[in-house]
């Protein structure tokens, strides 16, 4: 519960209160020898330190979370963390290392049929050869990301994901 609350908090803009209340919610679900609660609040740390522009603790959290859900066989949610992951290296530059963990983040939710994931992941390895320089190739994975994402009617991530295939497509235009 608490750790719903702090995801509310977060989405409210209370970042603080939020931080708080999913360490609590760490607390509790290790005093319980609850796992999966427990990867998952490291997880949700890990994004909210993140998203705050921090590299060095989201990940050494992120792979705390990722050795859980690897104990407990939860390949979905391993899945997960190896996007978050593959994300640090992404903002670190480290584009090889980004890109190998994406791929391996994708093959394990083709796997487990997580197919907003699997566009998500496409999305962002896409990202990463626009980054390159390759920006048909990333443009082409854009589209397949965006593919999926309308057939499984995923508004809010077709819709970022048409925003980032608009600003390439103008970026190839200007190239041009």
């Amino acid at each position: 519960m608490l750790g719903q609350i702090g995801l509310l908090l977060w989405e409210l803009g209370r970042h603080s209160e939020a931080f708080s209340s999913t360490k609590e919610s760490l607390r509790i679900f290790r005093e319980a020898g609850h796992l999966a609660g427990e990867a998952t609040q490291l997880s949700r740390l890990g994004m909210m330190l993140y998203e705050h522009g921090q590299i060095g603790k989201p990940l050494e959290l992120f792979k705390s979370a990722l050795r859980i859900f690897e104990t407990l066989g939860d390949i979905g949610s391993k899945a997960n963390q190896i996007t978050n992951i593959g994300r640090v290296y992404d903002a670190q530059g480290d584009w090889s290392r980004a890109l190998r963990t994406f791929l391996e983040a994708l093959k394990l939710h083709r796997q487990v049929g997580a197919r907003r994931q699997e566009a998500i992941d496409i999305r962002s390895i896409g990202l990463l050869f626009c980054e390159q320089g390759y920006q048909q190739k990333g443009l082409s994975l854009l589209i397949s990301a965006a593919e999926i994402l309308e057939s499984i009617k995923d508004e809010q991530e077709l819709r970022r994901t048409r925003e980032l295939i608009e600003e390439m497509m103008g970026d190839l235009e200007k190239m041009h």
